[in-house]
Parts: structure tokens; C-alpha cells; sequence
């Protein structure tokens, strides 16, 4: 239930109209990824990312999906 939840978020991501939204979701997303240990996704939600770019929604969605399918095949990599 908790990946579904993210899933989703990740999909609305790119769906904000406005700037409030678009942090809350990435703070919903940041502590969801640091909660199953995603680090690397939680950094990348951070508005202002380690590179100084503005978080682009493809990059969420493909950290995401990587983070995830290492997860599921080893929960102790994640």
C-alpha cells in the first residue's frame, strides 16, 4: 500500500499547477523515499537538488523505478 501510495505521486508530480503543490508533493515523496531508504530519490526531491536544477518529474519517476526494482530484488541494497 505504501509503494502505491508513492506510485501515485510520482504520476501527479507532473499534474501540479502551481508551485505549493509541486513542493508538497515532492516533500510526501522525499520522506516516503527515506522511509523504504530510496536516499539517492530523497536527494533529488530536494527543490534545489544536489546540482542546483530545478527537480524535473522524469528524473523522480526514473529514480524511482530504479530504486525501486532494486529494492524488490534486494530489500537490504535499498
Amino acid at each position: 500500500m505504501f509503494l502505491s501510495e508513492v506510485d501515485l505521486a510520482i504520476k501527479d508530480l507532473p499534474l501540479a499547477t502551481d508551485h505549493q503543490t509541486t513542493l508538497e508533493r515532492l516533500h510526501f515523496i522525499k520522506g516516503s523515499a527515506l522511509n523504504l531508504g530510496f536516499t539517492e530519490l530523497a536527494s533529488l526531491c530536494e527543490p534545489n537538488n544536489q546540482d542546483g536544477q530545478a527537480v524535473k518529474p522524469a528524473d523522480v519517476e526514473a529514480c524511482y523505478l530504479t530504486s525501486k526494482t532494486t529494492f524488490f530484488a534486494d530489500p537490504r541494497s535499498a
